[in-house]
């Protein structure tokens, strides 16, 4: 089958069952269609995502622990000032696990089918789909992030937050190799 000049300016297809003549207009909206389709984009390419904003979370929440590391070498340091510096990296992991869970999803959506990019239904599931596709190793320590982030946002006492900043410690290495994989795959 080949596609040979038709009149009307319209393509026809050789040695086809199929209409002989499509239009041009319908041709380009049809493969216009099937772009979209299979890429999420009118032009048909792959998405780049600006991985600005995660990188700066990551780096603000490792400095925030780095401060919070070095009170312990201060004999001065007040309880007040050691409660805030704990506040600072509490509001820096959530921002960061916010963003790494969100940029998993957009990468997700840009760069696979729509099947898959539509399966995700709960944030379980796509650390699941986001180990599988090796943006992470093990999803298991993002359901404790997950966890540890709801913590923060239904309840807020002293125990509550040493776990919470146990767990930034944890999620800060993971973040990082998140970032790296995200930004190596585009």
């Amino acid at each position: 089958m080949t596609l040979v000049p038709a009149p009307n300016n319209a393509l026809a297809l050789r040695g086809s069952v199929l209409p002989t003549a499509i239009p041009w207009d319908i041709l380009d909206l049809l493969v216009r269609y099937t772009l979209v389709r299979c890429t999420g984009r009118i032009d048909g390419g792959w998405t780049v995502l600006d991985l600005t904003s995660l990188a700066l979370a990551v780096e603000g929440l490792e400095r925030s622990l780095a401060v919070a590391a070095g009170l312990d070498g201060i004999p001065g340091a007040t309880s007040d000032l050691r409660r805030t510096v704990r506040s600072g990296v509490i509001q820096d992991f959530e921002v960061a696990y916010e963003l790494a869970w969100k940029f998993i999803q957009r990468w997700i959506r840009d760069n696979r089918t729509p099947e898959d990019a539509d399966h995700p239904r709960t944030r379980k599931e796509l650390f699941r789909m986001a180990a599988r596709f090796a943006l992470i190793g093990d999803p298991v320590p993002w359901f404790e992030y997950g966890d540890a982030r709801n913590l923060t946002a239904h309840t807020y006492d002293e125990a509550t937050a040493g776990r919470v900043v146990a767990v930034a410690g944890r999620f800060v290495g993971d973040a990082r190799v998140l970032l790296e994989r995200l930004s190596t795959s585009q």
